[in-house]
């Protein structure tokens, strides 16, 4: 619905515009606004192995360029008086925050990619891949909102925030696989048994995903901050103290100790995306067993079986960033724990 009280900018803005809670949501569009646009790069080699196998090894990367993001235009200069108010020290004075929806961020990407593969034959196939790659940008953000691009420390300075993507994962294996086992009437095993005896031993099949990845990087931030400002305030760190601590687990997965309060009318030197969140192991099987009913119809057996080996894998999302709070490094949240079920399909 249109604002009430300012519908038509050539009206002009009321007395009390500007007074709260019926502030204008001011937005403003970069004059140097261009399209962007991503450029893609790749180099394969790829080598036939025999038993219908084949290797690929790969580069590929990418860059995109003038890419949408929105950033504070008004962002408060920071000061070491905590009592210095904030509005004058604003570019456009008592407006507060308004987002600039600018083309001027960037990204890059490069990885090493490998894969083996095994297409269908004697019962088997397989696809094992992988990927070793590093992705940098300074806001992952889809900048879809206006108040995206708020963990800006200081918008005069987006340079601060070079660093690995929000969603980078420097390392990640993946094995799946089909296989049809060799027992039964037509099979490698047992091809004459009876038809009773093929019920029992015959067509089953075992299919697996297995994954395997480092976790994605996450930012320590301030509870407190001493900028004095409104962008986002982290910590100074500590030189020669150990970002992991020698005891990590989930309520210990970063130290504390290796951060401090940075000095007052300052946004801290700690990184963006300077510590790892906890990665994945996932382990999941299925076995599959077909009864025939008749020509054109069986009746098959699933049973179904996810993180087989109960592994812990903890939300990367449930950590607190925080070094300066009582709950800072603990992880609160995992995924599933070991999951089973079994069914029955008529496939006609």
């Amino acid at each position: 619905m249109p604002n009430p009280k300012v519908n038509q900018l050539s009206k002009g803005l009321p007395l009390d515009a500007l007074v709260l809670p019926d502030k204008p949501q001011l937005f403003a569009l970069d004059p140097g606004f261009r399209n962007p646009y991503v450029q893609h790069f790749n180099l394969s080699v790829q080598r036939e192995l025999g038993w219908n196998t084949v290797w690929e090894i790969a580069y590929a990367g990418s860059k995109g360029s003038k890419l949408y993001e929105f950033r504070n235009a008004n962002q408060a200069s920071p000061t070491v008086d905590p009592n210095s108010p904030i509005d004058p020290r604003r570019p456009f004075p008592f407006l507060e925050y308004f987002p600039n929806w600018c083309s001027c961020s960037s990204s890059t990407y490069h990885s090493l990619q490998t894969k083996a593969e095994k297409r269908f034959s004697s019962g088997l196939s397989f696809l094992a891949a992988y990927t070793w790659g590093r992705s940098i940008d300074e806001a992952s953000q889809a900048s879809l909102g206006f108040h995206d691009g708020g963990s800006f420390r200081y918008t005069a300075h987006p340079d601060w925030e070079k660093s690995r993507s929000d969603f980078d994962i420097a390392h990640r294996f993946v094995l799946s696989y089909t296989y049809e086992l060799p027992f039964g009437k037509g099979k490698r095993f047992a091809s004459g048994v009876s038809r009773l005896g093929d019920t029992i031993i015959g067509g089953w099949s075992i299919l697996g995903i297995n994954a395997f990845q480092t976790g994605t990087p996450r930012t320590i931030t301030a509870n407190v901050g001493v900028s004095n400002s409104d962008g986002e305030d982290r910590p100074d760190r500590v030189t020669g103290i150990p970002v992991y601590p020698s005891n990590q687990d989930p309520t210990n997965w970063f130290n504390k100790d290796a951060f401090t309060t940075p000095a007052a009318g300052t946004f801290g030197n700690s990184g963006r995306n300077i510590i790892d969140a906890p990665g994945l192991r996932s382990v999941d099987l299925s076995i599959f067993k077909d009864f025939k009913v008749y020509e054109r119809a069986k009746l098959q057996f699933r049973g179904e079986f996810f993180n087989i080996p109960n592994h812990p894998n903890f939300r990367s999302d449930s950590l607190d960033q925080h070094y300066d709070t009582a709950g800072g490094g603990q992880i609160t949240a995992a995924l599933p724990a070991r999951q089973i079920q079994f069914a029955l399909k008529l496939i006609y």
